[in-house]
């Protein structure tokens, strides 16, 4: 569940192994909701592209991140060039999906 900006974890399932640190356990419902999140915001990014405009990002709006977005439409239009194509498919690797524990009040 999503409180905020904040997961809420419980009935902990193991998400990935990891040699190098503490593995964070989180539910299965946890797991589809980060993939639905990735999922999203690649369908955001496609649609920025062909618009050439950063208002379609809904999920990550950092202005370092609009701004990077930005500048590769400003070259893009620079260079007089358009991305053309379509978001077929999202692969997503689990161990590749790094959950971080922030104790908080």
């Amino acid at each position: 569940m999503k409180s905020g900006q904040d997961w809420l974890v419980d009935q902990r399932k193991s998400l990935s192994d990891s040699a190098t640190g503490r593995g964070m356990e989180v539910r299965e419902s946890v797991k589809e909701d980060i993939v639905n999140t990735v999922y999203q915001h690649a369908k955001e990014w496609e649609q920025a592209y062909i618009d050439k405009d950063t208002s379609a990002f809904k999920l990550f709006t950092s202005s370092a991140y609009l701004s990077k977005q930005q500048s590769y439409y400003a070259r893009m239009d620079k260079k007089g060039v358009y991305w053309e194509g379509y978001l077929d498919d999202v692969e997503y690797s689990p161990s590749s999906i790094n959950v971080s524990e922030i104790a908080t009040d």
